[in-house]
């Protein structure tokens, strides 16, 4: 099942455009699918107002590495993006904080997923 922010094989330009759209924040990000390579994935972030990519593959303990490191221990993409949008990950240079999906919607993740669910709650329970 494909996450809401991972998209199929989108090119490197096509994934900076998606990134920069919106005032591209830092800790934005879209994970893109990179046939032939272990794992196959590439993830985009903004970092310092500029697109970055970071090879993703699994590793020979079948947990995904990013850049060839490990984060924590992630068997999967979600697992992984968990881990990443926490605060002062070691190596890591900035948290996730909504991934891009199809037609440029934001997807909230970690503390900023929290967030959004109270706001939501909040603004059902004024309605």
């Amino acid at each position: 099942m494909a996450l809401p922010y991972q998209h199929g094989n989108l090119s490197r330009e096509e994934a900076d455009g998606l990134l920069l759209a919106k005032n591209g924040t830092d800790g934005r990000f879209l994970v893109r699918d990179r046939p032939g390579a272990k794992g196959g994935h590439v993830l985009g972030v903004v970092y310092r107002s500029k697109p970055t990519h970071h090879l993703v593959e699994v590793n020979d303990n079948n947990l995904l590495v990013v850049n060839k490191r490990l984060y924590g221990t992630p068997k999967n993409i979600q697992e992984l993006i968990t881990v990443l949008s926490q605060p002062n990950v070691p190596g890591w240079p900035v948290p996730l904080t909504e991934g891009i999906g199809p037609g440029q919607v934001l997807v909230p993740v970690g503390a900023n997923a929290a967030a959004s669910t109270d706001e939501l709650a909040a603004q059902q329970t004024a309605e």
